[in-house]
């Protein structure tokens, strides 16, 4: 029984290729090295961001895919995916791992730099809807963007990409600033799945952080009136960047209440630059940025705040990065803060959906003190770079430059 269930898996696997053959990869021209055994690691050093892919599928306890983040760092993350599928074949095909099953391929590579792809491929109608797949993960936390309210969208004017919705960011469990800049390790996007006709439809995500699984559950009834073969395909961006954004006008100022956030300084720390990504689209329009103390978890005295900034003055929003050279007060935690936006302009802030993350005050100029007006979901790409005058400078790896924002269809 056991060679005839081998020789059907090989010729499943031979099946497999030929229909990759006919549908050729593209080609990413991503390099890989090899990593232990039988691994291959895609990395990208400067971002700071590495995927290692296994060819095993023995329960060992080695995933077949893991997402590394913050690499060098004193607290790197990481999350791994297994398969499903113990006892499959799991092959490299040049830059791809391919894992068989008589029931469905999965199939890993690498689409840029920063995004893994992972397709999972039936060649028939498969007998349940809903798929889940075991993971381990270390010092991440998933923050669930769910769909637009009426009122984010017509009243505040949210906007959010169709792939976002429904999607998962991630964030280091306790790290921001510095090497960690947002905190953000990267973005689970909302898989989609499609037929051999051209027929798309969005699936439904789910993280379940307790039983450690990631589900995708597909609609039922394209499953039943599909072309086979299908492909569903969650991708992972690496990313600091919030996938959402609002736009903002002078009457508001922001600041944050999430507690990775806020800093607390070592003797002889300072603040070195200040970043924050919006998209201004125009010459005229400016902010300040500043820093505050943090009393009981919430911002409380102006330390400082920058002159007036141009934020993005590109369509496309970028980042805007400020030199400061602020000495701070040991055992004193900071935050950033962002407002005084220039009087009837319109500033777009991105952000990623965290619950209780940030503190709002409903004034033009940076209070002194803060005042808490409202507490919003909205976590917002701004960070601080910190250092130590006693050391050699800020020799932080600043991934963030280099970044810009994902977007998917």
């Amino acid at each position: 029984m056991k060679k005839i269930s081998s020789v059907i898996l090989f010729v499943f696997l031979v099946s497999a290729f030929q229909s990759q053959a006919q549908n050729p990869l593209p080609s990413t021209g991503h390099r890989f090295a090899e990593y232990g055994d039988s691994g291959r690691k895609f990395t990208d050093e400067t971002a700071g961001f590495s995927v290692i892919m296994k060819d095993s599928t023995d329960g060992g306890g080695v995933p077949i895919a893991e997402i590394r983040s913050f690499i060098g760092q004193s607290v790197p993350t990481s999350f791994g995916i297994y398969s499903d599928q113990k006892g499959s074949k799991a092959i490299f095909r040049e830059d791809t791992l391919l894992i068989g099953g008589i029931s469905k391929t999965s199939k890993f590579y690498m689409k840029s730099d920063s995004e893994l792809e992972w397709e999972i491929i039936f060649e028939s109608i498969p007998a349940d809807s809903v798929f889940s797949f075991p993971f381990d993960c270390r010092n991440l936390e998933f923050y669930y963007q769910d769909t637009l309210s009426s009122y984010e969208r017509d009243i505040l004017g949210v906007s959010r990409p169709d792939s976002v919705e429904c999607s998962y960011a991630v964030y280091h469990s306790f790290r921001a600033n510095n090497e960690y800049t947002t905190g953000k390790a990267f973005h689970i996007y909302r898989p989609k799945i499609r037929d051999d006709k051209g027929k798309t439809v969005w699936c439904h995500l789910d993280i379940d952080t307790v039983g450690k699984f990631l589900s995708i559950s597909v609609p039922r009834e394209f499953l039943d009136g599909a072309a086979y073969p299908v492909v569903v395909d969650p991708t992972f961006g690496c990313t600091s960047i919030g996938a959402s954004n609002v736009g903002v006008g002078s009457n508001w100022c922001y600041s944050t209440l999430y507690t990775s956030d806020h800093y607390t300084a070592s003797s002889g720390d300072k603040i070195d630059t200040l970043y924050a990504y919006f998209t201004g689209g125009g010459s005229t329009r400016e902010a300040r940025i500043g820093i505050y103390d943090v009393t009981s978890g919430v911002p409380d005295n102006k330390i400082m705040e920058s002159s007036r900034v141009k934020l993005a003055q590109n369509i496309s929003p970028t980042w805007t990065k400020i030199a400061v050279n602020l000495f701070l007060t040991a055992g004193t935690a900071y935050c950033v803060a962002v407002g005084d936006f220039t009087p009837s302009e319109t500033f777009l802030m991105f952000y990623d959906n965290v619950a209780g993350a940030g503190s709002e005050y409903n004034g033009t100029a940076l209070p002194d003190p803060w005042v808490n007006n409202s507490t919003g979901a909205w976590h917002i790409s701004m960070y601080a770079v910190y250092s130590n005058s006693g050391g050699s400078g800020n020799i932080y790896r600043r991934r963030i430059e280099q970044q810009t924002l994902l977007l998917r269809d």
